[in-house]
């Protein structure tokens, strides 16, 4: 009985690595049923894939990433295209630790050591055009940096939200919109 709950107490650090969630969405019509079952074939090939749940209908497709594996968005893009369709948004669910660097503030995340830009949702004021900035120009948000340098550099954090720009080189950007103490 004692090892039965230590195994249960066990088992999500097993399931889930330091990317806890991944998920993807492309326009439902552009997929068809063909194009579902290459996305459910190539997504539990994967070798950085631990499972995959995809709703055709909604155009989403929940993944779990393998544990020690380090976060790319490459994986992703290549199964994608194989299927014939594009990522409209991408979001992650990761843990680990903040670190500021230069006006940057960084997410390492706990096991694969995949380092996150973080970076402010864009501020939006009614009647004017909302840009997306460029993180690379401007420095993170006041406010989000006072919020997420109050959990300090050795708390496991656990950030959410969408990547900006996945496609491109570099570390990757995670726009934080939820933000919280790992368990």
């Amino acid at each position: 009985m004692q090892r039965s709950v230590f195994f249960l107490l066990l088992l999500p650090s097993l399931l889930f690595g330091q990317v806890h969630s991944v998920t993807v969405w492309w326009s439902p019509g552009h997929c068809n049923q063909k194009c579902g079952v290459v996305l459910v074939e190539r997504f539990k090939r994967a070798k950085e894939i631990a499972d995959a749940n995809v709703n055709l209908a909604s155009g989403e497709a929940k993944l779990v990433w393998k544990e020690k594996r380090r976060f790319s968005y490459r994986p992703i893009k290549r199964i994608m295209q194989a299927a014939g369709v594009g990522v409209n948004r991408i979001e992650v669910k990761v843990s680990g630790t903040l670190q500021e660097k230069k006006n940057r503030m960084y997410l390492i995340s706990s096991g694969d050591k995949t380092r996150f830009l973080l970076m402010a949702p864009a501020p939006v004021r009614e009647r004017r055009y909302a840009t997306t900035v460029d993180p690379r120009v401007y420095p993170i948000d006041a406010n989000l940096k006072q919020k997420l340098l109050r959990f300090g550099s050795d708390a496991d954090v656990m950030l959410s939200g969408p990547l900006y720009r996945p496609s491109r080189a570099g570390d990757p950007t995670l726009i934080v919109d939820g933000v919280g103490l790992a368990r």
